[in-house]
C-alpha cells in the first residue's frame, strides 16, 4: 500500500515539530482536504466506492458511504456534512485512517513483553490508566507488539501495545481482546498533524464526558440549550432542513467536566404516532458550543440514514426493534438561538486550553503517528491517562475518575 516505515518516520518527525510549536503557543491553521486530492489514491487503501446515500432518506443533508472489501476491521465506512464534498471527504478519510490503523506489521516497532520492554530501556504507557485495557489480563511476561509514540508532556519515545493503537479486528488475529477492547474512538486523520490530532483528541474528551451521562438516572429532565447564531449558521441551517422534515432536534450538554464542549443531539419525528419510534442520536466535542451541536446533529442524521441504508458491519437485527421511551426522551431539551452579541462574551478555548485540562494533575497525552502523509494527510491514534472510555473490556476495574464521573451524575438533581 505505501512505504509505510519511512511514511510514519516522516509522519513522527511533523509531530514534534508540532509539539515545538504548541508549546511556543503556535496553533497552525488548518489544511482542508478536497475530493480531487483524495480521488488518485482511493486504491491504494483498498477503497472501492464511495456512494451518496442522502437520498434513502428525506432529510436531504448529505451523507456518503465508503467501500473497503478487503477490511480487517469495518468493511463501510460513513461521513457526513453540509456540503456534498464535506460528507465525501469525510467518508473517504474514514476509511484511509482504519486502513491505517489494520496495517499491523507497519506499526509495530518492537515485539516484546512489558518486563522485556523495560529492560531495554524504553517506556510504555501505563497500562493501568488506560480504561480500554485491562491490566489483570496481561501477564508481565507475555510478548506484546509494541507501536512507537509520542509523550505530549516530554516529547520523548513511548511505547503502546497495538491492541490500544490498532484496527485489525479479524477473528484470527493475534491479539488478547480479553485484556483490551480495540475501538475506532481516538482515532482520526486530516488534512495536517493539528487538525487529526484536535479531532483525535476530541473523541477522547467526547466519550469521557459521554460516560457518566449516558448512566444517568432516565428521571432527569434537561433544561433548554442556548445557543448564539445568526441566521446563516450552518447550525441553524440544519435545523431548519430536519424541520422540513417534520424532525424536531433535541439538544443535551454532556459532562461538566470537559476540557471542550460535548453535545449530544437527537433526531424526534413529529408525525402522528412516530414519537414511540427508535429515534437517533449523535455527539460532538468542538471548541465552540454551536460547533459541538452541529457534529452531534450531523452524526445523528448519519446514523438514520446508515440504518435505512443497511449496510454497515456492526448493525445487528435486534437494533431496529429497539424505543425509546419517554424518560429517555426528557434527557434531551429544546434550545432557543439568542442572535450575536446577546449572550456573555466568553473566549472559545483554543486547543492548548483542551490539552492542558487533559493534562491536568500530571496525565499525560500520547500520539501514535499511523503515516498517510505520503498521500497528502495525516492519521494519528491519541491515548490519555485516566480518560475513561464506553468502549472498555469486560473485565475492565471502574478508575478512581470514572467511580466520581458517575456519583455526580447520580447526585445531580
Amino acid at each position: 500500500m505505501r512505504s509505510a516505515h519511512s511514511d510514519i518516520e516522516q509522519a513522527f518527525h511533523r509531530l514534534q515539530a508540532f509539539r515545538t510549536g504548541m508549546t511556543a503557543g503556535v496553533e497552525p491553521e488548518p489544511r482542508r482536504l478536497t475530493r480531487s486530492e483524495l480521488e488518485p489514491v482511493l486504491g491504494n487503501f483498498g477503497i472501492t466506492r464511495v456512494a451518496d446515500i442522502t437520498d434513502l432518506d428525506v432529510i436531504g443533508i448529505p451523507v456518503c458511504s465508503g467501500v473497503r472489501p478487503a477490511s480487517r476491521s469495518l468493511s463501510v465506512s460513513s461521513g457526513k456534512g453540509m456540503t456534498f464534498e464535506a460528507a465525501w471527504v469525510s467518508t473517504v478519510m474514514e476509511s484511509c485512517e482504519q486502513a491505517l490503523a489494520e496495517d499491523a506489521p507497519a506499526l509495530t516497532a518492537i515485539v516484546d513483553s512489558p518486563q522485556g520492554l523495560a529492560r531495554r530501556g524504553l517506556r510504555s504507557v501505563p497500562l493501568d490508566r488506560q480504561s480500554r485495557c485491562a491490566t489483570r489480563y496481561l501477564p508481565p511476561d507475555k510478548e506484546l507488539a509494541w507501536v512507537r509514540g509520542m509523550s505530549w508532556l516530554t516529547g520523548e519515545a513511548v511505547y503502546a501495545p497495538y491492541e490500544l493503537v490498532g484496527m485489525d479486528m479479524v477473528t484470527l488475529a493475534p491479539w488478547n481482546t480479553l485484556g483490551f477492547r480495540m475501538s475506532s474512538v481516538g482515532l482520526a486523520s486530516g488534512g495536517d498533524i493539528a487538525t487529526a490530532f484536535a479531532h483525535a483528541l476530541g473523541e477522547l474528551i467526547e466519550d469521557d464526558a459521554l460516560f457518566g451521562t449516558v448512566l444517568a438516572p432516565t428521571g432527569r429532565r434537561a433544561g433548554c440549550v442556548e445557543f448564539t447564531a445568526s441566521e446563516d449558521d450552518e447550525l441553524v441551517r440544519a435545523m431548519s432542513r430536519l424541520a422540513s422534515a417534520g424532525i424536531e432536534a433535541r439538544f443535551s450538554i454532556a459532562g461538566d467536566d470537559s476540557a471542550m464542549p460535548v453535545v449530544t443531539a437527537v433526531l424526534l419525528p413529529q408525525e402522528d404516532g412516530t414519537r414511540e419510534r427508535l429515534y437517533f442520536s449523535g455527539s460532538g466535542c468542538r471548541p465552540r458550543l454551536e460547533d459541538a451541536a452541529l457534529a452531534g446533529l450531523l452524526e445523528a442524521v448519519q446514523c438514520r440514514a446508515l440504518f435505512i441504508s443497511g449496510a454497515r458491519d456492526d448493525l445487528f437485527e435486534g437494533e431496529y426493534r429497539g424505543v425509546a421511551g419517554t424518560g429517555t426522551e426528557r434527557l434531551f431539551g429544546a434550545c432557543r438561538f439568542l442572535p450575536p452579541g446577546d449572550q456573555a462574551d466568553h473566549r472559545m478555548p483554543a486547543l492548548n486550553d483542551a490539552v492542558g485540562v487533559v493534562a491536568e494533575g500530571g496525565r499525560d497525552i500520547y500520539v501514535f503517528p499511523l503515516g498517510g502523509g505520503g498521500f497528502g494527510f495525516e492519521a494519528v491514534r491519541v491515548l490519555a491517562d485516566d480518560l475513561v472510555s464506553m468502549t472498555r473490556p469486560a473485565s475492565y476495574v471502574p478508575s478512581g475518575r470514572a467511580a466520581r464521573k458517575l456519583l455526580r451524575q447520580w447526585s445531580l438533581p
